[in-house]
Formats: structure tokens, sequence, C-alpha cells
């Protein structure tokens, strides 16, 4: 809650306003690149927990695994998609590129969005994300990834300005993980 409500608290005491988050609106052309994005960021792990959340989905008559996949893709959406994208890209990354120029701004906020995810998966991770406890691997199978998709997603922000977009496929890309983890499964 914090990564979301005190930047949008800083955002409003600096005099921007709401708006200001969408300064060309949110045209149909939006929804749909968004829509696009949120297929290709659930298709990056679909092969990984597609079918053991179908799986468990199907086998729960009581209906507690649907809500729970939907809770998990939600959690997704407001803890990471939406919070992530607003303080890194929108926030961040634009005002590094005001002090220091737009490549400085996008190495610079991938970094920080790497870092940003390296020690939970330090705590937490096994397979293909790295071993707990393991920096060398965490640092390979997270943080190289990660890294990655930060430089991507700022050179995105950087050309198009489109907040919806790069929110929909960071959704896409943590909504079934989640799921996952809340039903049990693992990759």
């Amino acid at each position: 809650g914090c990564m979301l409500v005190v930047p949008l608290i800083v955002h409003r005491m600096l005099g921007y306003r709401w708006r200001d988050v969408f300064p060309r609106g949110v045209t149909w052309r939006d929804w749909v690149w968004s829509g696009i994005a949120l297929v290709v960021g659930l298709a990056v792990n679909s092969g990984g927990y597609q079918a053991g959340i179908e799986g468990k989905i199907a086998a729960d008559p009581t209906g507690r695994a649907a809500v729970g996949a939907a809770v998990g893709c939600l959690i997704a959406l407001v803890n990471a998609g939406i919070p992530e994208e607003f303080l890194y890209r929108y926030w961040l990354q634009t005002r590094l590129e005001q002090r220091f120029g737009r490549k400085v701004a996008i190495v610079g906020t991938a970094l920080l969005f790497t870092a940003w995810h390296v020690p939970s998966r330090y705590f937490l991770a096994r397979g293909v994300e790295g071993r707990a406890g393991d920096l060398g691997s965490v640092l390979l199978g997270t943080g190289l990834p990660v890294l990655i998709v930060a430089l991507i997603f700022g050179m995105l922000w950087d050309k198009y300005r489109r907040l919806l977009p790069l929110i929909a496929v960071h959704w896409g890309v943590d909504a079934l993980p989640l799921a996952g983890a809340i039903l049990g499964i693992h990759k």
C-alpha cells in the first residue's frame, strides 16, 4: 500500500492532479493495447501455472479455489501492476529524466526496480527464480530477467508515455504466479 499511497500523496502535495497521470487522456487505443499487453503478460507464465490453476479450480466443488485464484489476480494488480508502474515509470523515471537525462533515467529506474525485486526472491525463491539464500542464483534467475524487463518497460515509457499498457503487462506477468501461490502451486 505504501508504494502506491505515499507517491500518490506526494504527487498531490506537489500540486499535480489525477489527470496529470494521463495528460492525453485514456483512449480506445490505450484499452486495446492494454488488452494485448495483458494477454502477453499472462502468456509469459501460462505454461508453468495455467494447468495447475485450472486443475485446482475444476477439482474444488466449493468454489474456494476459483475465489483464491481471483484474489491472487487482484492482488497482482493492486499490489504490483498499478503501484510499481506508477512509482517506477510515471513518477521516478520521469523525475530522473528531468534531472539526469533519458538514458540515465531508464537505466537508473531499471536498477532500482531490480533491486526492489531481488530481496524477496533471495529469501523465498525456488526453481527458475534461483534458490533461497543463494545470491548468485537469485541474481541470475530473478535479477537479470527483471532488469531486462525493466529496461524494456523504461524504453516503452520513454517513447510512448502510456501507463495503462505497462500496468496491464505487469499485471499479466504477476497474476498467474500469485494465483498459483495462493492455491499452493509452484512452478
